[in-house]
């Protein structure tokens, strides 16, 4: 039944029913959206609506979700309760395709003349594959930073971009991590983060991902998110809570919908992604859990050296070797068919360009993995340790600040996954592909950073860096900014007592932290170039409360852009580089971008606290 607050209630005395009626429920309600996120994932929406999409089954092919999918069920036991909760979750999707009458149909689908097939247990881990690459940080940053890295000389990239952010920041886990765990393999040290490992043109606009419209699966958002758990210490009592704002694209549909399962040794309520069973993000009557996306970089790029006299070959390690070619056809509505070849190295496939270089990506789903087992496993478990346990078994790919609180009191917040760990070279730009810097495995788990039962009482995570500056292993570096996590960090730190009252007062907090770094020198600067003007008296009296009727909080907000501005885009016009290099995705915020997820935010809070006289503040091009 469909409760007042929109949530579907499926109560069941059996399993294996209760993933039919979800499956049958998921397709009532949103058979046009899982329709369109299966093709994508197949690479087949330009079948359906012609060239317009030709660009996006291009990527979906060259991210190989079909093959991948067709790897993970082939792999997985017919008795395993995966197969068994996917597989009954399917037949309830295709009995509502198979019962739906005409006047049923989706409009979308009869201005489209389509009839939905059947859906398969490969569709559903298809789908799976679309999400884990929705959902992982790095994308197509290190061709953007390549950019910069070629451009720019190194003192501008290790004050403009450095590897470790320069502003005030609060880690996820903020003690020094396991310091000194490695021998030479994987040692940050060794890697050369403010040089370039190749110098190569990249054409980023020539990818298919670029030219590809939104995802109709998961459309982007500039939004993050932000979770927290606080235990005992915290509340005064054995109790934990838990909140978790999910900060994703607003949609119609929207890309949740909101289930309470009960069934025998399971009662759980949460979000969940159509096409997928059982619950994302949630609670059970034993633990809470939310998540927040880690921002580690789990795609790698390498320019793979060829040579016409070794055709269809890439060298590696000292030998040519024939990469492995995939031919696929692309069938195009109202066209004919699209041939496309597929070029598969030991350093992950070659994207679609035109630079004249071959240049293949290495992501971590391009392995089988099985993050669908660990949503079907969490919504029956009973405590913080066996959801850890389950995570790390089988949550690999898009690596999420999972936090967790529990009945029990306990609480943790674990970025676990696969890291990878390479030797040499620069992976925030592109790598050389001959086998210096290819993957030597991943962070061994026992190193991964995590944060269980700390004696401050709270974990929480805004998206910002996850380590301290010892940690000896590269895991990324395009966090988000601090503010929003100094914030929340200031908020858990200063309180106690916490109920849900107070828990929902953090969540509902408007204050800006930046304003604690910038209005004191701001206000000090009007005063002295402008006097005592009426705009100086509105900052001079304002909380840093970004309330929607404050003009304070609107002149505050387009002073931030505009300093932003007026610092960084002389140096991208000083050494060349311009919108269509991409490198704007990095540093966002500049040009007529007002939203602002990046580094140089970082730069300016480092430089206003501590350098305020940097000769960086200056215009590179007039001084």
């Amino acid at each position: 039944f469909q409760e007042s607050d929109g949530f579907i209630g499926i109560y069941s005395n059996h399993n294996w029913s209760l993933y039919y009626e979800q499956g049958y429920l998921e397709a009532k309600y949103r058979l046009a959206q899982m329709v369109f996120i299966k093709k994508e994932a197949q690479g087949t929406l330009s079948e359906l609506v012609g060239k317009s999409e030709l660009s996006s089954d291009i990527f979906s092919r060259e991210l190989m979700d079909c093959q991948i999918a067709k790897s993970e069920v082939n792999n997985l036991s017919k008795t395993s309760y995966t197969y068994m909760a996917t597989s009954n979750f399917v037949s309830g999707i295709n009995s509502y395709i198979n019962n739906l009458s005409y006047g049923n149909t989706p409009l979308l689908f009869k201005l489209l003349n389509y009839k939905p097939k059947d859906f398969n247990i490969t569709n559903i881990f298809a789908i799976q594959q679309t999400f884990l690459w929705e959902n992982s940080a790095g994308g197509f940053e290190p061709l953007y930073f390549q950019y910069a890295l070629q451009k720019m000389p190194e003192n501008i990239i290790k004050a403009l971009y450095p590897a470790y952010q320069a502003g005030i920041q609060n880690p996820i886990v903020p003690y020094q991590c396991n310091p000194g765990i490695y021998n030479e393999t994987g040692d940050i040290n060794n890697l050369t983060l403010y040089t370039p490992s190749v110098h190569i043109p990249v054409n980023i606009s020539s990818i298919p991902a670029f030219s590809s419209p939104t995802s109709l699966a998961f459309p982007s958002s500039e939004s993050f998110s932000n979770d927290w758990a606080v235990n005992g210490v915290k509340t005064d009592n054995v109790s934990a809570l838990l909140a978790n704002d999910p900060h994703l694209t607003t949609s119609v549909p929207s890309i949740w919908i909101g289930f309470q399962l009960v069934s025998p040794g399971m009662n759980v309520i949460g979000v969940v992604f159509p096409g997928f069973p059982g619950i994302i993000l949630g609670h059970n009557s034993y633990i809470a859990w939310g998540a927040t996306n880690g921002q580690t970089q789990e795609t790698y790029f390498y320019a793979e050296e060829t040579s016409s006299s070794h055709p269809y070959s890439y060298y590696s390690n000292g030998n040519w070797t024939k990469f492995t070619v995939i031919n696929e056809t692309i069938n195009v509505k109202d066209s004919k068919p699209y041939n496309l070849q597929l070029e598969v190295a030991d350093n992950g496939v070659v994207v679609d360009n035109d630079s004249g270089t071959k240049i293949a990506m290495d992501w971590t789903g391009l392995s089988p993995s099985y993050e669908l087992t660990f949503f079907l496993h969490i919504d029956r478990a009973h405590t913080v340790s066996e959801f850890r346990d389950n995570l790390t078994q089988y949550f690999k790919v898009a690596i999420q600040n999972w936090a967790v609180a529990g009945s029990k009191g306990n609480i943790g917040i674990f970025p676990y996954g696969d890291y990878p760990v390479i030797e040499s070279g620069n992976p925030r730009g592109v790598l050389n592909g001959t086998g210096r810097s290819n993957w030597v495995g991943f962070i061994p788990l026992k190193y991964e950073p995590s944060l269980y039962d700390p004696a401050r009482g709270f974990v929480f995570s805004a998206n910002q860096i996850t380590v301290s500056p010892g940690y000896p292993y590269y895991t990324g570096w395009l966090y988000e900014t601090g503010p929003r996590a100094n914030e929340i960090y200031s908020l858990l730190n200063s309180t106690s007592g916490f109920n849900t009252s107070k828990m929902e007062k953090v969540q509902l907090s408007v204050h800006d932290y930046s304003t604690n770094i910038f209005l004191k020198p701001l206000l000090k600067s009007i005063e002295k170039y402008y006097g005592n003007t009426e705009i100086y008296n509105e900052l001079e009296s304002w909380n840093g409360n970004m309330d929607i009727n404050s003009s304070a909080a609107s002149v505050f907000h387009f002073w931030e852009h505009n300093i932003v501005n007026d610092t960084f885009l002389p140096y991208m016009e000083e050494y060349g580089i311009t919108p269509q290099d991409g490198l704007y995705n990095i540093s966002f915020f500049l040009g007529s971008d007002v939203t602002y997820h990046g580094p140089l935010m970082e730069d300016l809070v480092n430089w206003t606290i501590n350098y305020p006289d940097s000769t960086y503040f200056n215009n590179p091009l007039n001084g």
